[in-house]
């Protein structure tokens, strides 16, 4: 996780990184594309995880959830057909000691 190397976005914004730094975990399928063995290893094991996943149920209207990006390795599934009026909104909120 530490010493694989991934490319992290495409053109002249790309990359690279780890998914792990020592402290925080960090890894989207999407955005990251492994460029080593190591991290082809990891990729493979972090997307094996999605089986163990705890899926969210959007069942109420405004239903709003929040998650700890620094606390929880996270992620959320395509657009359903027929869901296209769901928004994604970031917001971040910072509680004091948390920096």
């Amino acid at each position: 996780m530490r010493h694989g190397v991934f490319v992290v976005g495409s053109g002249p914004w790309a990359f690279l990184s780890s998914v792990w730094d020592g402290e925080r975990l960090r890894y989207d399928p999407v955005i990251m594309e492994p460029g080593d063995a190591r991290a082809r290893t990891a990729a493979a094991y972090l997307n094996s995880m999605q089986a163990a996943a705890t899926a969210f149920r959007w069942e109420e209207p405004n239903t709003i959830l929040v998650i700890d990006n620094r606390r929880v390795l996270h992620g959320r599934a395509k657009v359903a057909e027929g869901d296209d009026g769901r928004a994604l909104v970031r917001k971040a909120f910072y509680v004091e000691g948390d920096i």
